[in-house]
This record gives C-alpha cells, structure tokens and sequence, in this order.
C-alpha cells in the first residue's frame, strides 16, 4: 500500500499550489503539508498524519482529507480511513487522480473490516462499545467496525437490550 503513497500525495500538493496566492490560509495549509510530505517521505507516519491533519483544519480541501485517510490506511487506522477516504470521494474539488485511487483503497479497507446491520423499532437508540450512535433506528446502513467482538446497547420504550455481537 505505502508504494502509492507519495505519487497521490505529490498531486495533491501540487494540485492545490497555484490557488495558494489566493488565499492565505491555503498558502499556509500547503506549507504544512509539505512539512507532512517531507515526514511521510522519511516514514514518519505518524508526524505526517499530525501535520496532514493540522493542513486540513486550517483549509479544509478534500484533498488534504484524502492524504490524511491515506496515511490512516498506511497506519492500519482503518476505520478513521475509510470514514475519510468517503467523504473527500464526495467532493467535485478532490483530484480526479485521486478519485480514481480512491475506489481502490475503500474496496482494500472494506475486506478487512467488519460491517454491523442492526435492525430495530423506529426511533431506538444504540451504543456501539459503550459510544452512543448519532442516528436512530432505523439506521440508514449498516455500520463499520474493527473485526473481533462488539457490544450493542439498544434502547427503545424504556426497554433496554444488551447484545454482544462477533
């Protein structure tokens, strides 16, 4: 996966530099993604994950998000990285190089992840591992999860079930 890696996230800098003048947080933006650039070249994974991450909240381009799933995925952080890699496909602006990839990566990450259907009365709500979920039944999809044993909390009309799920 990591060999990808620095073609994808050499688009995405170069992509985005020549609207830099424009903007100033995007200057800014760039210039700390090339700091993560520089760290993900010196497999510093975790450093350029901060530095892609501080990229995207000071201008929050879908590519940023992109790069910040793909160093999710290099890192095995695979749920955070399919959640990212989702929502920077949806925008127009991502990098059409980068929608391309992107279909690849979630197809990789969702085989090694688990998906929970949970299926419930109307207006039941759930804990998944002792977080509540935002939604309420009925859930719109089926929900990502890590492989290995999970705990379900639902609670509808007072009445409270505790599932433990593989």
């Amino acid at each position: 996966m990591k060999r990808a890696l620095p073609v994808a996230l050499a688009l995405l800098f170069v992509a985005g530099s020549a609207f830099a003048e424009d903007d100033p947080r995007r200057a800014k933006a760039d210039q700390i993604f090339a700091e993560g650039m520089r760290l993900h070249e010196k497999d510093r994974e975790k450093e350029a994950l901060e530095k892609f991450k501080e990229a995207y909240a000071i201008y929050p381009s879908p590519n940023a998000l992109f790069a910040m799933a793909r160093v999710e995925a290099v890192l095995s952080f695979d749920l955070e990285s399919l959640k990212h890699f989702r929502e920077a496909m949806k925008s127009p602006l991502l990098h059409p190089k980068n929608q391309e990839l992107g279909k690849g990566y979630i197809a990789e990450i969702e085989a090694r992840i688990g998906r929970l259907e949970i299926r419930a009365p109307e207006g039941t709500t759930f804990e998944l591992d002792g977080a509540p979920l935002a939604e309420k039944a009925p859930l719109p999809q089926a929900i990502d999860v890590a492989v290995g044993e999970h705990t379900v909390k639902m609670t509808s009309n007072g009445s409270v079930v505790t599932r433990a799920t593989r």
